[in-house]
């Protein structure tokens, strides 16, 4: 949900709202809960400004400061901080990432299995993993870092208590076949 930041399934984010802590006007994807509490507060600010607009008499302009162009701080702090808060998400998160699931993730793997940091390209055919396009898997036979490329089959290895198919390389593949 755009408004809470609660993770939902497609089912429960079909509602669509204007959030105003976006700078936007345009209408996003939120929770059943937020839907219902922007369309209140939307309702209720109506309500507030009809309200108070029946009320208002003129008044003489004395050559006060004109309080319209005063601007509440958090009309314009909320979406900055927003925006600061994704830009270091965007920044920092990948570091944080590294600092502390990195070792959760080292200490789980087989003992056998050639450490990330060691792996830069595939094994076999030598292209240099990324993020993205190019994502480092482990052969479960050998243990060595390949691409998708060069582990497409799966198979039992009982010797190393794999006794469902995972993913092996080509090389263990061919060895396994003779």
């Amino acid at each position: 949900c755009i408004a809470c930041g609660h993770i939902f399934c497609d089912t429960c984010t079909k509602n669509r709202a204007i959030v105003p802590l976006l700078d936007t006007k345009k209408a996003e994807r939120v929770c059943d809960n937020c839907y219902h509490e922007l369309q209140s507060q939307t309702l209720s600010s109506i309500f507030q400004n009809n309200h108070l607009n029946t009320q208002q008499t003129p008044s003489i302009d004395y050559g006060a400061s004109n309080t319209s162009d005063v601007t509440s701080p958090n009309v314009h702090n909320i979406p900055m901080s927003r925006r600061f808060l994704e830009l270091f998400k965007d920044n920092v998160g990948s570091v944080i990432y590294n600092y502390l699931v990195e070792p959760i993730k080292e200490s789980t793997r087989p003992n056998y299995w050639r450490r990330d940091s060691e792996c830069r390209a595939c094994f076999i055919c030598q292209h240099e993993f990324d993020n993205t396009t190019y994502r480092l898997h482990h052969c479960r036979k050998c243990g060595e870092g390949v691409c998708d490329m060069c582990s497409p089959n799966k198979r039992a290895i009982p010797e190393r208590d794999w006794l469902t198919p995972e993913r092996i390389c080509k090389s263990c593949d061919k060895t396994m076949n003779e």
